[in-house]
């Protein structure tokens, strides 16, 4: 059957994105400093009811922000919410072992940086977990019988320098733009054999929150997120890493932070049954456009 290769992550700095998703991601780093526990219990039933049916589940607001418009064409597995409720906590727990703080990493060496992520790999699935130099790994086939193949071991340590040097280099002031970057690149060079996913939303933390405590203490549970979302995320990152259009990508990071925000302000009883969100849309405070394609 046939493999396709992926191409190297094509990085983009801050000043490229148009204004209105510039303002949209300013809203959300602004939003970062008051982000702690929030609305779990909305949260946690949403994710049980998209992860457990194949069929696109219409949300409203606040979680249809997260929705591509191609969402509902895309054909999903389901997947046990428990299995994400895992994965969360388990990268939740990664950061409690890490001396460096965001700012750190993006000051360190490119050695400081490399340890950092294999620290962080080998936590996620807790056994050793090295970055790749022999090993070639890819996606699942689609229902076409193609798949793609992440970046051959060969380069993946120039990837991985390469991504260190970005970090270093930018001079955004937005840690949701960057963290936003660094993910979709991690997910794109797909450094190590397994954990990919679980250690990028880690790292994504780290450098959104910028203090290892801090992250473990007021986690985005991005993994949740991304089920709400119903394949959002992904389509959001095929257009970033396949196309260039990191707008997109920093667009779900900003409205992914700004909807944990707006949990946190609502005050919610728990949820026993779930036909839609419509009857608790106007307690909300609106603090982010729907996504836009662009």
């Amino acid at each position: 059957m046939p493999s396709r290769q992926i191409p190297p992550f094509r990085y983009a700095t801050f000043d490229s994105l148009s204004s209105s998703t510039a303002s949209l991601v300013r809203s959300a780093d602004h939003a970062i400093p008051v982000l702690r526990r929030y609305a779990a219990d909305l949260l946690s039933t949403t994710v049980r009811r998209v992860s457990t049916s194949k069929a696109f589940q219409q949300l409203d607001a606040p979680f249809d922000r997260l929705i591509h418009p191609l969402s509902r064409f895309v054909v999903r597995a389901n997947h046990a919410d428990r299995d994400v409720s895992h994965r969360v906590a388990r990268e939740r727990s990664a950061l409690a072992g890490l001396e460096p703080d965001g700012a750190e990493l993006c000051r360190g060496s490119y050695s400081d940086f490399r340890s950092t992520l294999e620290r962080l790999a080998t936590a996620v699935v807790d056994s050793p977990n090295h970055i790749r130099e022999s090993v070639v790994v890819g996606t699942s086939y689609d229902p076409a019988g193609n798949r793609w193949l992440y970046l051959p071991p060969n380069i993946v340590d120039q990837e991985l320098q390469r991504l260190w040097r970005v970090v270093q280099s930018d001079r955004s002031g937005s840690p949701v733009f960057l963290a936003a970057i660094v993910m979709t690149a991690l997910l794109t060079i797909h450094p190590f054999t397994d954990g990919n996913g679980r250690t990028s939303r880690a790292l994504a933390n780290l450098l959104i929150f910028g203090d290892a405590a801090i992250a473990r203490d007021n986690y985005i549970p991005f993994k949740d997120l991304m089920a709400i979302s119903q394949s959002g995320f992904e389509i959001a990152c095929n257009q970033a890493r396949y196309f260039g259009r990191v707008a997109i990508i920093c667009r779900w990071m900003a409205n992914a932070v700004l909807l944990i925000h707006e949990l946190q302000l609502r005050e919610l009883d728990v949820i026993q049954e779930l036909p839609g969100f419509g009857a608790m849309a106007h307690r909300s405070r609106a603090v982010a456009a729907p996504p836009t394609m662009e």
